[in-house]
């Protein structure tokens, strides 16, 4: 795996990764990480990558965190 670049982004840090047959788009956002496979068949590099990360996707994204977020700070309760 090897790092291809980042995606600038306001809300969360973006990093792109060459694996043999995928690209893997890692997203963080405080101690939480989200990450999605593409393959490389369909996805050729960043700006494909980019593509698809249009804001109704960025949204889910950002749900998910919120979530994940959630269900960690309800486990770490004193």
């Amino acid at each position: 795996m090897r790092i291809l670049g980042t995606i600038p982004n306001a809300e969360f840090r973006i990093v792109v990764y060459e694996l043999e047959s995928h690209l893997y788009t890692e997203f963080e956002a405080g101690p939480m990480k989200q990450g999605y496979k593409w393959p490389k068949s369909k996805f050729n590099g960043i700006p494909a990558v980019q593509l698809v990360l249009d804001v109704p996707f960025l949204a889910k994204v950002k749900s998910r965190f919120n979530e994940m977020y959630q269900d960690m700070s309800e486990r770490i309760k004193d």
